[in-house]
């Protein structure tokens, strides 16, 4: 067992897909994680307590435990021309809004008839998330 007062570090690497197999996001790069630093969603945390350098597993968060379920409420449509200083707009381009720490991420969704369509939903909300991990090491 573990120490919960010592900070534990693990080198990962993980891919990601949804639950009809399509590839979500690949780390084939080591990752660095120190567990309870709020890096990684809570429940894959939990899932890399007591591993061990070499261990393999698979996991699957529900939508939320990951990036939530999709709002329909983060949908706004706005005018072309409140977004007049940024050049050459196209759909799934992602701005951001706010400043700092506020900062928020938006994907234009759609550009019709003057309105632009912006997401704020994260492009993973609403989906499960199957999880496949290597611990590289422990630290």
């Amino acid at each position: 067992m573990t120490n919960s007062a010592t900070p534990i570090t693990l080198t990962i690497r993980y891919s990601v897909t949804d639950t009809d197999g399509n590839l979500l996001d690949d780390l084939d790069q080591p990752m660095k994680i120190v567990l309870g630093q709020g890096q990684i969603f809570p429940a894959l945390e939990a899932a890399l307590i007591e591993r061990q350098a070499g261990d393999e597993f698979e996991l699957t968060l529900a939508a939320q435990e990951a990036y939530g379920e999709y709002d329909p409420a983060a949908v706004q449509r706005v005018s072309m021309a409140s977004l007049e200083t940024l050049e050459d707009l196209s759909e799934g381009m992602v701005i951001f809004t706010g400043h700092g720490s506020e900062k928020q991420a938006l994907t234009i969704r759609a550009i019709d008839a003057g309105e632009v369509v912006l997401d704020g939903n994260h492009p993973h909300a609403g989906k499960d998330l199957c999880f496949l991990v290597k611990v590289d090491a422990v630290d």
